[in-house]
This record gives structure tokens, C-alpha cells and sequence, in this order.
């Protein structure tokens, strides 16, 4: 009995030594071989955000309506209020797409992932938060070239309205001076 309970010691001393290398581990060794939860979630959030980057530099070599076409598709398969790749994906498109094809709530097609500050701060709410950005930049910078378009349009109109009246002004001082040079002839005469 006694071998049996200074075996049963040894072997219980051995489990505990074990057991206390897992949990104190030596210096330099990691705690466990294990990805914690964070871990995990943080390397699918990384994994997630490299894709969307990859589609955003995929997209750039896509013409206008392939970019509409994966626009639809992704519509479609978006969840109100949830900000996931379906959205961050349509952002990235419609930012590829010509402002013309544009449809007028681009700019809020991310609310969810800007108005959600869990979602905001977290890597994928960066990206939402500088697609937002670029998409606003889009808009006024579209905006800004309809505007200059419209005023040299305006002074292409002003210009020629100028020049006819420039034109009609000559006229009338040439015939102010026949009228004055008949005057002179027939005083003179």
C-alpha cells in the first residue's frame, strides 16, 4: 500500500509540475500554441480588410458596366443596418463608377458602419470612414467641374453677347459719322 501511495504521490507531483509549466510558462515561450478568441477575431477582421482592399484594387480595372452589374449583385445582398463586406464592397464601387451612374444615396449608403462607434473605430469602419470620405470628395469635385462648366459656358455666352454688341456699336458710329460728314456737306455747300 505504500508503494502504491508513494507511486500515486509521484504521479500526482508530476501532473501539478506539468500543470504549472502550462500555466507559467518559462520566459520567452509563448502561454499556449492556442489563438485566443481576440486572436482569431482579429485575424478574420485583417483577413476580411485585405480582401475588400484586393476587390478595391481589382475594381479599379473594371469598366463602367461591370462595375454596375457587381453594384446590383452586391445591392442585393446588402442587410439593412448591418455593415458588412456587401456594403464596404458596393462603396467601393460606386466610387469606381462614373458620377453619372451614380445613384443619389451613394453618400449614404454607409451609414451603418459610420453611425455604429463600435463599428467606426474598428478596422473596416477606417475603410468605411475613408470610402465615406472619398465618395463626399467625389461629389463636390463633380459638383465643382459642373459649376466650371457652367461658367465658361456663361462667359463663352457673355463673350459672344460682347462681340455683337461690340458690333453693333461700330455700326452705329459709322453711321454717326456719315451723318455727321453729310451735315458738314451740306453746310459746306
Amino acid at each position: 500500500m505504500l508503494r502504491t501511495s508513494a507511486a500515486l504521490t509521484v504521479v500526482l507531483a508530476a501532473l501539478l509540475l506539468s500543470g504549472c509549466a502550462q500555466l507559467f510558462p518559462a520566459r520567452g515561450e509563448p502561454a499556449s500554441s492556442q489563438p485566443t478568441v481576440d486572436e482569431i477575431h482579429s485575424r478574420r477582421e485583417a483577413e476580411a480588410l485585405s480582401n475588400l482592399l484586393d476587390f478595391y484594387r481589382r475594381s479599379a480595372s473594371m469598366a463602367p458596366e461591370e462595375l454596375a452589374r457587381r453594384l446590383d449583385v452586391q445591392r442585393k445582398q446588402l442587410d439593412k443596418g448591418r455593415c458588412d463586406d456587401a456594403r464596404l464592397r458596393s462603396a467601393i464601387l460606386v466610387s469606381r463608377l462614373p458620377a453619372h451612374k451614380r445613384s443619389a444615396d451613394a453618400e449614404h449608403l454607409l451609414g451603418p458602419c459610420l453611425e455604429d462607434p463600435f463599428k467606426r473605430y474598428s478596422d473596416k469602419g477606417g475603410l468605411a470612414m475613408a470610402l465615406h470620405d472619398l465618395l463626399i470628395t467625389q461629389v463636390r469635385a463633380e459638383e465643382q467641374a459642373n459649376a466650371a462648366e457652367k461658367l465658361a459656358e456663361a462667359k463663352k455666352s457673355l463673350s459672344e453677347e460682347n462681340a455683337k454688341l461690340r458690333k453693333q456699336l461700330d455700326g452705329l458710329k459709322a453711321i454717326e459719322r456719315s451723318i455727321q460728314q453729310r451735315d458738314k456737306s451740306s453746310v459746306g455747300e
